[in-house]
């Protein structure tokens, strides 16, 4: 099973820099490989480099990467471990997720996994808003989506499903 290990830094460390990038050990799990390109772009970010011009060290195991760049490293990355017939899957998955027995919490979770693998589909903040409520179960969406106050933010639509699904428990429970 192949997973993001993350080391601990070394002692004296300043605390906030990154230190001790993780390592990859290979995958079949695109959302271990993706959270993994994600920390190296943030530490990438952090201290300060342009167009990612070190070539990770971890990368360099077992592959002849020490001349890439760092654009042609991500499409190397990314065929190997992202491949397009998982991100398809995933985008279907995505295309038809539905609350069903679920609660918010779980759906949101699930929800905020899956737009991992369609940016352009919740590019904006009222797509993103469209498609949380279009998956939500009839009852639940009409709840939340009452007409009288539109959503403006994605955050506002999963705090009003959470709160509605919180009075929705409590009336069952004193009925």
């Amino acid at each position: 099973m192949a997973k993001v290990v993350h080391q601990d830094p070394p002692a004296g460390g300043a605390g906030d820099e990154p230190q001790n990038p993780p390592s990859f050990e290979g995958t079949a799990d695109p959302v271990v490989a993706k959270e993994w390109i994600s920390i190296l772009e943030r530490i990438f970010d952090f201290i300060g480099t342009t167009e990612h011009e070190n070539v990770w060290d971890a990368a360099k195991k077992g592959h002849n990467v020490a001349e890439m760049e760092w654009p042609e490293l991500l499409v190397f990355f990314n065929s190997k471990y992202y491949s397009c017939t998982v991100i398809d899957h995933k985008v279907v998955e995505f295309m038809t997720l539905k609350q069903g027995n679920l609660c918010i919490q779980e759906y949101t979770r699930k929800f905020d996994h899956l737009c991992r693998f369609t940016p352009d589909m919740v590019n904006t903040e009222s797509t993103k808003v469209w498609r949380f409520m279009r998956g939500l179960r009839e009852e639940m969406g009409k709840l939340v989506d009452t007409g009288k106050t539109s959503l403006e933010t994605y955050a506002e639509a999963v705090e009003r499903a959470l709160r509605q699904e919180s009075w929705s428990e409590l009336e069952r429970k004193e009925s």
